[in-house]
């Protein structure tokens, strides 16, 4: 693992883990720039040598800065010589408390467009979705599109039978970290179980926000000591009103936490993705029918039989369960590792696809996982069966089964 994890270490090395002090949007230059003004005017009639505008980056702090300077002009208006250095002219005080007053407006009006903005950035992701044609697509292709609202990371997740199961991961930048985090996700699914945000947000129906993320004991431990993060959103996908996975965004190359309206723009993407996801799952079940179809018409007599509907239990996004006819796993073919142990539960599934002749991406589109995560499991499969390759796996396996049925 060591050597898997070097873009995790050499991040580690670089960052202290200092907590941040912005939240949100930042604030626009020419907002900064009649800022710097306002706080110039201020430190020169004020008692205020400490108002360093390098710590004021994003609106809710730019705004209690403002505040806080309406309120101590307003002090000495009043005559408190603790809240003036100097004899001000009234004249002068007054003038710094309409430049407060406008720079506030300003800002507020700066807010309102950003927002503004931001509302149509999320109709441009979603518009990204619009041509992905199978669920397989959707998983490869949808953390990058929820970087497009401004995050700098995102993770997109499944739910399989009270499990929280990272899937995919995309960071901005940063593939290789990405990928390691990915391997780290994979390796240690999370039950999702009190005191969880993710279970609070499950349970809740509705996004919420991490914080204090390096020290607290509400998030996925693994996860939040290999990405760092400081603070996170995390919106839960619910296809027909159903828990069926989570989005998760921050903003960690920002180095800022996340705040309400972060929250609200990757809600209401997490909304329009769950649309997708019918979409992308519908599609598939009509590809799968009209190859069902296609065969029949041909003479093929050897289509295989499944389930007619899709199902979105408690437990998983849209997809077409194999039926699994043997839960144990006899007699193994000569060649298997000595102790080596049998195909698990979703490896048999990726065998009962196999045997199907479904390809990498068929197989990751009907259970909601990776192309890469299938290549894995394949990878497995063959190591287990002592298989040269896919067909004499699914030749190997079918002769277990063979056993299986005959032995009762």
């Amino acid at each position: 693992m060591q050597a898997d994890a070097q873009r995790i270490e050499v991040m580690k090395a670089q960052d202290p883990g200092n907590p941040w002090d912005a939240s949100g949007v930042m604030v626009p230059s020419a907002n900064r720039r009649e800022i710097r003004e306002v706080i110039a005017t201020a430190q020169r009639l004020l008692a205020w040598d400490e108002m360093p505008f390098g710590e004021v980056r994003d609106f809710k702090a730019t705004g209690e800065m403002l505040s806080t300077i309406a309120a101590m002009t307003k002090e000495a208006l009043r005559g408190n010589p603790s809240a003036a250095e100097h004899l001000a002219a009234s004249d002068d005080l007054v003038e710094l408390l309409i430049k407060v007053k406008t720079a506030g407006d300003h800002l507020h009006e700066a807010q309102l467009a950003q927002h503004t903005a931001g509302f149509k950035v999320v109709r441009d992701a979603l518009a990204c979705l619009h041509g992905v044609n199978s669920v397989a697509e959707l998983i490869e292709g949808t953390p990058a599109a929820v970087c497009l609202l401004g995050f700098d990371r995102a993770i997109l997740s499944r739910v399989d039978e009270s499990s929280w199961i990272p899937e995919n991961f995309y960071f901005v930048g940063d593939p290789q970290w990405a990928a390691e985090v990915r391997v780290i996700g994979h390796e240690n699914p999370l039950p999702l179980g009190p005191g969880l945000i993710e279970s609070e947000s499950a349970r809740r129906k509705v996004p919420l926000i991490a914080t204090n993320v390096l020290q607290s004991p509400h998030v996925h431990r693994q996860i939040a000591d290999a990405t760092l993060s400081r603070s996170y959103a995390v919106a839960p996908v619910m296809p027909e009103g159903r828990v069926a996975g989570f989005l998760h965004a921050d903003c960690y190359f920002q180095r800022r936490n996340m705040e309400q309206f972060d929250l609200e723009m990757l809600s209401m993407f997490t909304e329009g993705f769950g649309y997708a996801l019918q979409r992308a799952s519908l599609l598939d079940r009509m590809a799968k029918l009209k190859s069902a179809v296609n065969s029949l018409a041909n003479g093929i007599s050897s289509v295989v039989e499944e389930s007619s509907g899709f199902e979105l239990g408690s437990s998983g996004f849209y997809r077409e369960r194999p039926e699994i006819t043997s839960g144990r796993i006899g007699d193994f073919p000569v060649g298997q590792a000595e102790g080596e142990l049998p195909p698990t539960r979703r490896e048999q599934e990726v065998l009962r696809l196999m045997a199907a002749g479904e390809t990498n991406a068929g197989i990751a589109s009907q259970l909601f996982i990776s192309e890469g995560t299938v290549k894995s499991h394949v990878k497995q499969i063959l190591r287990k069966l002592g298989a040269a390759n896919r067909a004499q796996a699914v030749s190997r396996w079918s002769k277990i089964e063979q056993r299986e049925r005959a032995n009762g």
